[in-house]
C-alpha cells in the first residue's frame, strides 16, 4: 500500500492568508485599483512570530522609502528633461540607476533593504503612466503607502496572540509552513 503524505497548513500560511485579504479590504475602500503592492509587500514580511517581522519590516520600510525617493527622483528627471527620451534610452538609464541605489543600501550597512529598495524602485519607474510631475509625486507616494500598509498589516497579523505560535496551547501541534 502506498504511503500517503498528510499535508498540514501551518500558522504562517493561515497569517498570509488573513494579511492578504485585510490589504485587498484596504484597497477597496481606499479605493485603489491594484492591491498588487500591499499584498506582495504583506506576504514577503510575514514571518513565524512577530519578532522575526519586526526584523524583515524594519528592512522593507527603508528600502521602500529609499526605492521609493528614488524612484521619485528618476521619474522627475525624466519629466523635467528637454529631451523626449527613447524608452530603451529609459532602460538603460533605470538599469544604470539601480548602481548607486545598491551602493548606498550596502554603504549605510543596510544590505537587507537592497532587494526591496530596488523592487520599489523599479515598480515605480516601470509603472509609471503619467507626465507631469504632480503625478509622477501622487504615484511614487501611493506606491509607499500601498507597501507599508503590508508591512503594517503583516505586523500586526503576528502580533495577535491567538494566531502566535508561542501563545498556543502546548499539546497542540503545529506547523510553521
Amino acid at each position: 500500500m502506498p504511503k500517503t503524505t498528510k499535508i498540514k497548513v501551518g500558522l504562517r500560511i493561515i497569517k498570509t492568508s488573513i494579511a492578504a485579504f485585510i490589504c485587498f479590504l484596504l484597497s477597496y475602500f481606499r479605493e485603489i485599483y491594484n492591491p498588487f503592492y500591499s499584498v506582495i509587500s504583506a506576504i514577503l514580511c510575514m514571518q513565524k512570530d512577530i519578532k522575526g517581522s519586526k526584523e524583515v519590516s524594519i528592512n522593507r520600510i527603508l528600502g521602500t522609502l529609499m526605492g521609493g525617493v528614488y524612484g521619485l527622483l528618476i521619474l522627475l528627471a525624466f519629466n523635467y528633461s528637454p529631451f523626449n527620451i527613447h524608452k530603451l534610452v529609459e532602460y538603460f538609464i533605470n538599469s544604470l540607476a539601480l548602481i548607486p541605489l545598491i551602493f548606498i543600501t550596502v554603504k549605510i550597512k543596510r544590505p537587507d533593504t537592497t532587494e526591496l529598495a530596488c523592487v520599489v524602485f523599479l515598480s515605480i519607474v516601470i509603472s509609471y503612466r503619467g507626465n507631469t510631475a504632480d503625478t509622477a509625486l501622487l504615484y511614487a507616494i501611493n506606491r509607499m503607502i500601498d507597501t507599508i500598509i503590508g508591512i503594517m498589516v503583516s505586523l500586526l497579523i503576528n502580533w495577535i496572540p491567538f494566531l502566535n505560535k508561542q501563545h498556543l496551547p502546548k499539546n497542540k501541534e503545529n506547523t510553521e509552513t
